[in-house]
């Protein structure tokens, strides 16, 4: 498994096993692969409830009564890697009578200073039924992006964590009260993200957790 494939599976794992309720493992093929297989992880049943429209639009799609289900990728570089095809050719694949309109709209090196602006073009007017997002940059334009979406969309929202960069977030406090915007990416990952997800009610995809059990 390259790294790629193995960065592809952390993050594909996330919405694949949210939205199915079901075990997710990282599919490789070919050779043995360098590293183990990422282990099952059962979501919390409540963060599947933040599915339930765009799940019950899928679900509910028969041969008779096809329901377009609008997806959107949103973000930088990260969500213009491939495992945003995974997830694509999962959702096809799982309800082929769902009219399934999916797009990746990420733009490389785009902080959320700068995806804010984008957005006005590239998000809203497209009006996704389920939007998967994730981006780095400013906690007030990354707040200001997902309130909009709930100002002006009806779209289920997943909201991903981080990616691991540092030996040092293994030791990283976790606990919310004794954070704050000093310690950035620990504040990110354990008390911004998670307070903006409940306060908007997304779905929370908790990949940064998910890396440092893996790891």
């Amino acid at each position: 498994m390259t790294m790629n494939r193995f960065l592809a599976a952390l993050f594909a794992v996330g919405f694949l096993t949210l939205a199915s309720g079901w075990a997710a493992e990282s599919g490789a093929s070919g050779p043995a692969p360098a590293y183990p297989p990422v282990p099952a992880w059962t979501p919390e049943p409540a963060q599947r409830e933040h599915f339930r429209r765009a799940l019950t639009l899928l679900a509910t799609s028969t041969p008779e009564r096809r329901h377009t289900v609008r997806v959107l990728f949103y973000g930088q570089s990260i969500t213009e890697q491939a495992w945003w095809k995974t997830v694509a050719d999962y959702l096809r694949t799982t309800y082929p009578n769902a009219d399934l309109v999916i797009e990746n709209r990420a733009i490389g090196e785009h902080a959320s200073q700068l995806l804010v602006k984008t957005a006005e073009a590239d998000l809203y007017p497209f009006q996704p039924d389920l939007l998967i997002f994730h981006v780095y940059g400013s906690h007030i334009e990354y707040e200001n992006i997902i309130r909009r979406v709930r100002e002006r969309t009806c779209a289920d929202i997943l909201l991903q964590t981080d990616h691991l960069t540092r030996d040092d977030q293994f030791a990283e406090e976790t606990d919310p009260a004794k954070l704050s915007p000093k310690q950035w990416d620990a504040w990110m990952n354990h008390s911004f993200l998670p307070g903006t997800a409940a306060k908007y009610g997304a779905c929370q995809a908790d990949i940064h957790e998910q890396w440092k059990r893996y790891l």
